[in-house]
């Protein structure tokens, strides 16, 4: 408990919400003081997430960047699901969608999306402390991650959390048991029960109870 209350009164803390829709975290945390450096690919997600953080709070420690993240520098493409616009994933090779055939009757082409990596933000948060980081990005977890060790390591983030499903995963080309490799290998326990528990998840005790949202720590 002293460690939330130390980290919700320093306005230093940062939060990266990767994968922000349309700003539920932001609209959360900020009142809080919370600084949070938000990430939304889709366009049209980006304007409802800034519009709801302007009419909620005064927004001046809350940043909202228009660009994917990924495990390098290149051009994707955002695809919305037929009946949920603002729900969405990001497909970087075209092959992969159009053999899909499930994505193909659940997922539209909507735009382009610029992809950046999280190790390019580095710079601008040299001298902040990131206490979270939270995912949310239908299978890119992987990648992302990938483009962002630098970041993680460098400034040893302490909570990570994200939502867990190997079917995404696995429909961008990523392996989900190499996702919980990461964190292994990066010093991380997991956990479905909260940042403050002790019970701790293997990899197979958790794709047993694939579905819910994990805390990484």
């Amino acid at each position: 408990m002293d460690k939330i209350a130390i980290i919700s009164n320093n306005k230093d803390i940062y939060m990266l919400d990767i994968g922000g829709n349309v700003g539920w975290y932001p609209s959360l945390l900020g009142r809080y003081g919370y600084s949070i450096l938000s990430f939304e690919a889709f366009e049209r997600n980006y304007y409802v997430e800034k519009k709801n953080v302007c009419h909620l709070y005064n927004n001046s420690n809350i940043i909202i960047i228009t660009k994917g993240l990924g495990e390098k520098e290149k051009i994707c493409h955002y695809f919305s699901h037929k009946n949920n616009e603002g729900n969405g994933m990001v497909i970087c090779d075209d092959k992969d969608f159009l053999n899909n055939s499930m994505l193909k009757k659940i997922f539209i082409k909507e735009s382009e999306v610029e992809i950046t990596t999280l190790n390019s933000f580095i710079p601008y948060l040299s001298n902040k402390n990131i206490a979270l980081i939270k995912l949310d990005v239908e299978g890119q977890e992987l990648k992302i991650l990938e483009g962002g060790a630098k970041l993680i390591t460098q400034y040893h983030v302490p909570f990570i959390v994200l939502e867990f499903s190997p079917s995404y995963l696995k429909e961008v080309g990523s392996e989900p048991k190499k996702l919980i490799q990461f964190f292994i290998e990066n010093g991380y326990k997991i956990s479905i029960e909260g940042f403050l528990n002790n019970k701790y998840l293997t990899y197979d005790e958790l794709l047993a109870k694939t579905g819910f949202q994990i805390i990484i720590f």
